[in-house]
């Protein structure tokens, strides 16, 4: 049984890692098109094994219960909200579902665009808000309370991990102050880095765009029955 155990923490451990590092490996791979992926894995790894190395020592697991509370509790759940706010409300659910279709070649079911419109949104907003109504204190060993010192160490970690999108917000905005609209919209490198590729994507959402501009005109839809029936699977 503690063979099965400890592989089970190994795969799941395993799996977050690789999705983890694949993720932050593509990003950084943006930026420095140079670098190597090995490379990237391995200053990800390297960097990840030496701060975890806190766990293993006499207070690990106080700092485990800190960071916990702090960084992967209400901080996932605030960045995951701003996150599928982002995609689905600024960016558009018709956009990313056409972006799902030109890469699959198959519509994406109302099941989906319901969930990723409503139903996660007001899920992700009703636990946060539960969370937040009923977080108490954090406690460490045996209902220990942690020192104000390592209360502000925890704030710390949620306000830097929060502030990043802000910064970032600020940032372009102050780079765009005279478009502020481009907050709203895609870049124009936003897209299939392939042109050929690009080229058909632009064709293919142009046409989608234009065959749902043509039926809300002759049908005289409103904005909000466009979208009930986008999400119902009615449009294109």
């Amino acid at each position: 049984m503690a063979i099965l155990f400890f592989a089970m923490l190994f795969t799941i451990g395993s799996g977050s890692v690789v999705g983890l590092l694949n993720n932050m490996a593509t990003n950084f791979k943006d930026y420095f098109p140079k670098l190597k992926y090995w490379q990237l894995s391995l200053i990800a790894a390297v960097g990840g094994f030496s701060a975890g190395l806190i766990y293993v020592t006499p207070g690990g697991m106080a700092m485990l219960e800190l960071v916990d509370h702090f960084g992967g509790q209400i901080l996932v759940f605030v960045l995951a909200i701003i996150e599928l706010l982002g995609v689905v409300w600024i960016y558009g659910i018709e956009n990313i579902c056409w972006d799902v279709e030109f890469m699959l070649r198959r519509k994406v079911s109302p099941f989906f665009k319901i969930s990723w419109f409503i139903i996660m949104p007001l899920f992700l907003l009703t636990i946060c808000g539960y969370w937040i109504l009923q977080s108490e204190t954090p406690t460490y060993g045996n209902g220990k309370v942690f020192p104000i010192e390592a209360l502000s160490f925890g704030w710390t970690i949620f306000f830097v991990g929060l502030g990043q999108v802000f910064l970032a917000i600020g940032f372009v905005m102050f780079k765009k102050r005279n478009e502020l609209s481009y907050l709203i919209k895609p870049t124009p490198e936003w897209g299939p880095k392939d042109n050929k590729t690009r080229s058909e994507w632009a064709e293919f959402k142009q046409n989608k765009f234009k065959e749902r501009e043509h039926i809300a005109t002759s049908e005289g839809h409103s904005w909000l029955q466009m979208k009930v029936l986008f999400l119902l699977g009615k449009y294109p």
